[in-house]
């Protein structure tokens, strides 16, 4: 082979490596991560998918966040849904009581060479009831006991309120978690109709429907209702 001939093959071959190398050179996320009250939270984890389940094991986990609540992780180009979690016990699984997470998933897409900004607020259940009842005018209190299949009490559960019969991973309305009594207390606005539940999950399993439906309750301030409980 000719020495000229040669030298255009090696230059062709170092143009296709550098064009692939800088194709899929990595993007950043760059997140922040803070509590309802707008704090910083430290040791939160952003857990990124690159599909729209997001209750299997993650594609991407990124380290902890620090005092400042920031994080930031290495990620291929690509769109992503993003979540950000604390976790008392096992990394994957339902959370339970003590665990805080950021709800439905943001939709973030990184670019090679780039960084792309998101912000995630992080909250337990009771947090997020609150902050919800919060935000609705007149309410109508639920409450009862949560029960198995035997009518026993089961604590550590949730209720559950939705506009939807099949509920997404963060209901419109949640009570906070039970004591060993079962008790849990709802609240939800007076007029519309809702679909209640109970679950020890959280966010909710793949494919949950609601098992009660109740509608307006004008004229009512409080409601009492046991609910029975699904448990995975």
């Amino acid at each position: 082979m000719k020495p000229v001939t040669l030298c255009l093959l090696l230059l062709l071959v170092l143009a296709m490596l550098s064009g692939l190398s800088f194709a899929s050179a990595p993007g950043s996320l760059k997140a922040k991560v803070l509590d309802v009250d707008g704090k910083p939270v430290t040791g939160a984890k952003i857990f990124l998918y690159e599909g729209v389940n997001v209750r299997k094991p993650a594609d991407f986990i990124s380290p902890p966040s620090d005092q400042e609540g920031r994080v930031v992780v290495s990620l291929p180009p690509g769109k992503y849904r993003a979540v950000a979690r604390i976790k008392q016990g096992p990394l994957f699984g339902p959370l339970t009581s003590g665990d805080r997470h950021s709800g439905e998933p943001t939709e973030v897409e990184v670019e090679s060479g780039a960084e792309a900004g998101a912000d995630f607020v992080v909250a337990d259940i009771r947090e997020i009831g609150q902050k919800r009842r919060s935000a609705v005018g007149e309410t109508v209190r639920l409450h009862g006991r949560i029960l198995d299949a035997a009518g026993k009490p089961v604590a550590n559960a949730y209720a559950f309120a939705s506009m939807a019969k099949e509920i997404s991973d963060v209901p419109a309305f949640m009570s906070a978690w039970t004591d060993e009594d079962g008790r849990y207390e709802l609240y939800l606005p007076k007029t519309g109709k809702f679909f209640l539940g109970a679950n020890k999950q959280f966010p909710l399993p793949a494919g949950v429907a609601a098992t009660v439906e109740i509608g307006s309750r004008p004229g009512k301030s409080d409601v009492a209702m046991d609910l029975a409980v699904t448990v995975y």
